[in-house]
């Protein structure tokens, strides 16, 4: 399986950082507004919409507090055809 590992440097309390990437459903509220416009969960599936009408969908984000790691996987990128809305 393919991984991807990024790291950054962010000026804010862990508790703050951790507060926001657990809140898997507010993407588009918290974590990266303007970047993402509507954040969905559907059952154990989550989809993120794009203000070009990108729609990525993935297994539900998990943020495991104790050991402070991310993960997220089976993303499939899918875009809505010209002319109609984002998907639902």
């Amino acid at each position: 399986m393919a991984a991807i590992r990024h790291e950054i440097v962010i000026n804010a309390a862990p508790t703050r950082i951790w507060d926001v990437l657990a809140d898997v459903g507010a993407v588009h509220e918290r974590l990266l507004p303007g970047r993402v416009v509507d954040t969905r969960i559907e059952g154990s599936e989550r989809f993120l919409t794009f203000p070009d009408g990108h729609v990525i969908e993935g297994d539900a984000f998990r943020a495991a507090l104790p050991r402070q790691r991310v993960s997220e996987r089976s993303c499939v990128a899918r875009r809505a055809s010209r002319g109609s809305s984002p998907p639902p």
